[in-house]
């Protein structure tokens, strides 16, 4: 995104259902360029596009190595996932539905458990380089379903309430893990993922309808000479709901309401970062408080933040007004 230093935007297209390439709607040309409907093309540029043959861990590296990079060293960090239901987010994100045990299936490992084992890589070496470096690290995970956030840590998975002033912004309330190992987070990962899954029957949120938001905090303090230095970064990891539109879901009651608020809260995320990739005065204002999502990710989207966005897209699914929708388009 021109002007975006610390904002990427990146599309990952999945494998096409279809043997016929003619069939397919969406296209990569390179790894910059895709191009919607090849009988009237209109073609966007991202960052980095990825076709249907790369691994979890070339999408990895990309997207997320040096934003890991970066909260080891103090900057907050976040790396959303879009598209439609469908499209690959979550094996993006997680990896193969199919994967129970993330330990089991290291190749196949999507991008949150190659970030939890990556972060503790890189502390550890950090730590094994200097006695004079010490590290804590905390997690917590939370669903945002009808703009209401749920504890997935908590065995009643209640409401969680957003408290903010000028300095911080935070989830009240909320179930903590302080971990001291990669196996940890993605441990905390799966028992959080479980319990979203349990919520689609217990309580009638489908997973494709909320969105998921793996958080990890980093703080770090080093001995320098006789000052200690301390470093604080948060990491947000962010599987976001399906991004279909009413016209086409053909949604009625609830799933109106989910859809509504849905569109609401990736809509005002597609403000948040269009008007962070442009603006050049510190007032400018940014409309983090019209949606939950981007409030509650306020201190991790602005400043000296690092943002990374993955637009999932299938291949034979029309996608292109949802990019244009979300104002994630580059050209």
């Amino acid at each position: 995104m021109p002007g975006a230093e610390f904002i990427r935007v990146t599309a990952r297209v999945r494998p096409s259902a279809s043997s016929r390439a003619q069939e397919r709607i969406t296209n990569v040309l390179d790894d910059k360029n895709l191009c919607f409907d090849p009988r009237n093309p209109r073609n966007f540029t991202f960052d980095a596009v990825f076709n249907e043959t790369v691994t979890q861990e070339e999408v990895f590296e990309r997207v997320a190595g040096h934003i890991i990079d970066g909260c080891v060293n103090g900057f907050n960090g976040t790396i959303f996932a879009y598209g439609q239901t469908g499209s690959g987010k979550t094996h993006t994100m997680l990896g193969p539905s199919q994967i129970e045990n993330f330990l089991l299936s290291p190749e196949h490992r999507g991008l949150i458990p190659r970030a939890c084992d990556a972060l503790f890589t890189k502390l550890c070496t950090k730590a094994a380089e200097s006695d004079n470096f010490k590290y804590e690290v905390v997690c917590r995970f939370v669903e945002l379903y009808n703009e209401e956030f749920y504890d997935l840590l908590s065995s009643s998975q209640q409401k969680l309430s957003i408290r903010s002033d000028s300095n911080v912004v935070q989830l009240l309330g909320v179930t903590e893990h302080s971990v001291q190992s990669g196996v940890d987070l993605m441990r905390i990962l799966e028992v959080g993922w479980d319990a979203r899954r349990t919520a689609e029957t217990a309580m009638n949120r489908e997973s494709s309808r909320s969105h998921a938001i793996f958080i990890i905090d980093v703080k770090t303090e080093k001995l320098v000479n006789t000052i200690v230095i301390k470093k604080c970064a948060t990491l947000n990891l962010v599987d976001l709901a399906g991004s279909e539109r009413q016209s086409h879901a053909k949604t009625v009651g609830e799933r109106f309401k989910e859809a509504i608020n849905i569109n609401l809260s990736l809509s005002v995320l597609g403000r948040v970062i269009r008007t962070l990739s442009t603006v050049h005065r510190r007032d400018e204002f940014v409309p983090y408080r019209d949606s939950k999502l981007t409030h509650i990710l306020r201190d991790s989207l602005g400043g000296n933040s690092r943002t990374a966005v993955i637009v999932n897209l299938h291949p034979d699914i029309e996608a292109e007004e949802l990019v244009l929708n979300a104002r994630l388009q580059l050209n």
